[in-house]
């Protein structure tokens, strides 16, 4: 009989028309133990309930207190900096996956598709998460969003569907966060909301790139073009990450990859350009 080895937790972030980013945390069962009581800590030390970014501007919200940030720069530094000390001395995976909208707007019109974006950032994440845990027993919990059941269905499809990538989800388990149950009461969620807004912004800080036109395709050249407009944008080869995700990947490896048109087409030509499969069929 198979046991659990390893669980993880993912949320999605997003900025509209633009790019929905689904990230998450994979660790054991001991390294979720560590996290629950050192979260606890942190949150009690900063005087707040629970993590949630898109509630850091709410002016009636748990984090009012810091309002208007500028005046409470310490105070935000401090508290995004402990929830990064926490995530690094549990030693959890990382794992994202950013999809371009209109990137994938295009990639679908052109080829009669309706690939689903946030089904894509989970499978991407899939993908990435059993090539770092290939002899691991998974099962990966997500924020329930609209239709999240049927969106977690299309990824599993995506990933059964992939010839290329040959047995993603024998021992993966995409499962929507329980109803009655949120981000508020299971603390591992906050964490993933953490980890996807803090990619979600760092690709937006490099959008410019992103929208140019007739950027080269062959791998290399691409890198070096990457780097050309990063040295010419921030004085640096690569653009340099927020401090918050600077801090947060200091001991934890991301793995995770852009759904831009280019890698699009590379993953439909690769998988035979086929996206889903009759389960029905024997």
């Amino acid at each position: 009989m198979a046991v659990i080895s390893a669980s993880g937790y993912f949320d999605d972030s997003r900025t509209d028309g633009k790019v929905c980013t689904v990230a998450g945390l994979v660790g054991s069962p001991v390294q979720w133990e560590q996290f629950e009581s050192r979260w606890t800590l942190v949150l009690d030390r900063h005087g707040v309930p629970y993590v949630h970014m898109k509630e850091m501007a709410d002016p009636s919200g748990p984090f009012k207190k810091w309002l208007p940030p500028q005046e409470h720069r310490d105070e935000i530094k401090g508290f995004f900096s402990d929830i990064a000390i926490i995530l690094n001395e549990c030693r959890f995976s990382a794992f994202g996956a950013t999809v371009r909208i209109r990137d994938l707007q295009r990639f679908n019109a052109e080829r009669g598709l309706e690939l689903d974006p946030y089904a894509l950032g989970v499978y991407g994440c899939m993908l990435h998460v059993r090539q770092n845990h290939p002899n691991t027993v998974i099962k990966l919990f997500f924020d329930r969003i609209e239709k999240v059941t049927s969106r977690l269905d299309k990824a599993q499809q995506y990933a059964e569907a992939d010839g290329y990538y040959v047995g993603v989800t024998d021992s993966i388990q995409p499962i929507p966060l329980q109803r009655g149950f949120t981000f508020r009461e299971v603390r591992p969620m906050q964490a993933a909301d953490f980890l996807a807004w803090e990619l979600r912004k760092h690709h937006i800080d490099q959008n410019e790139w992103w929208e140019i036109e007739d950027k080269p395709m062959t791998w290399d050249e691409r890198f070096k073009h990457y780097q050309e407009w990063s040295w010419n944008k921030f004085g640096a080869l690569l653009p340099p990450p927020r401090k918050s995700l600077n801090a947060l990947l200091e001991r934890i490896r991301l793995e995770g990859i852009v759904w831009d048109y280019r890698a699009l087409t590379i993953a439909h030509n690769a998988r035979g350009a086929i996206w889903s499969i009759d389960r029905h069929c024997s």
